[in-house]
């Protein structure tokens, strides 16, 4: 598989067992899970998204996500781009890849193409824009926030390009060939702009990337 496209995923396999551990120990991931988050309050339904974060269930956080995707206040937006990487179905991912290289499977035979068609487009592209409205509302983010979301954008360009190996090797070239960096997030602009304007605020670049995964996988 590409080295870079293993270090998003460990990227986001950290930060996501980082969220689901802190919610663990207040919230019980079982009881909750059953209910209707449209009809509950908006304080209730920033509580169910921080529950959701710990069960790392898909169809729980897509839940979540569409609950307070409206929600106005920053720390809210971006609670919701923490909440749309796993609704993206990113969560499965990692641990079907934890599973197979369990189970003996070299890392080099994981089809990138059969990653990417296992996730859904539409809630990468809303990490990516949630986050944009909480830098907007003035919220601290975090360089992890920054890499998440430009880890989903990048993911998503990559699906846009057809979804194959290729595909996102060529949109890692892309940022790496941008004449320069975005100044801000627009909707205006491609995912990957967008995620190579992320990655500038978490103070990276595709060279950090590569680094990075040097140090995670010696």
């Amino acid at each position: 598989m590409n080295r870079r496209l293993w270090t998003l995923l460990y990227i986001v396999a950290l930060a996501l067992l980082l969220a689901g551990c802190e919610q663990m120990f207040t919230y019980s991931p079982l009881s909750w899970a059953a209910r209707d988050p449209s009809k509950l309050s908006d304080d209730q339904q920033v509580a169910y998204a921080q529950m959701a974060l710990s069960s790392g269930d898909a169809e729980t956080l897509q839940k979540a996500y569409d609950a307070i995707a409206d929600n106005s206040d920053p720390d809210v937006q971006l609670l919701a781009s923490q909440v749309a990487l796993g609704a993206s179905g990113l969560n499965e991912a990692v641990e079907n890849i934890v599973d197979e290289l369990d189970a003996g499977i070299d890392e080099a035979d994981i089809d990138a193409g059969d990653i990417l068609g296992s996730l859904d487009q539409t809630y990468l592209q809303a990490a990516g824009t949630s986050l944009a409205a909480a830098e907007a509302g003035g919220a601290d983010i975090s360089d992890t926030d920054y890499l998440l979301a430009a880890a989903s954008l990048v993911l998503s360009e990559a699906i846009t390009g057809g979804g194959t190996q290729s595909d996102l090797e060529d949109v890692i070239d892309t940022i790496d060939t941008l004449p320069s960096t975005p100044s801000s997030y627009s909707a205006s602009q491609s995912d990957a702009e967008n995620a190579a304007y992320f990655l500038s605020q978490a103070s990276m670049d595709i060279d950090d990337i590569d680094s990075l995964l040097d140090m995670l996988n010696p």
